[in-house]
């Protein structure tokens, strides 16, 4: 796993806060708690960012249309943690 600002964790160490990143991962990606939508013509879904994980899967766009909308409710911008920095020198 390589480092990056998702794997931070305030009053850890980065090996600490990757350990627990790779914890929590394993656990949200449990069956148990995962939802998958089977899309059907007008069907409306809408999550919060802020506690949800989501991924798209392939689909053919020549076939069927999809309208994607971003709306932004409150905060100003990403939260970095004490890593953040390097992570961001070693991208440029």
């Amino acid at each position: 796993m390589t480092a990056n600002a998702g794997n931070e964790v305030s009053g850890m160490s980065l090996e600490e806060g990757q350990a627990l990143h790779r914890q929590l991962h394993d656990h949200v990606s449990n069956r148990a708690f995962c939802y998958l939508h089977r899309w059907q013509r007008g069907d409306f879904v809408i999550w919060d960012n802020r506690c949800t994980l989501h991924r798209a899967r392939a689909y053919d766009m020549a076939k069927y249309r999809r309208v994607f909308r971003r709306t932004t409710i409150a905060g100003a911008g990403p939260v970095f943690g004490p890593y953040s920095q390097a992570v961001v020198r070693a991208i440029k």
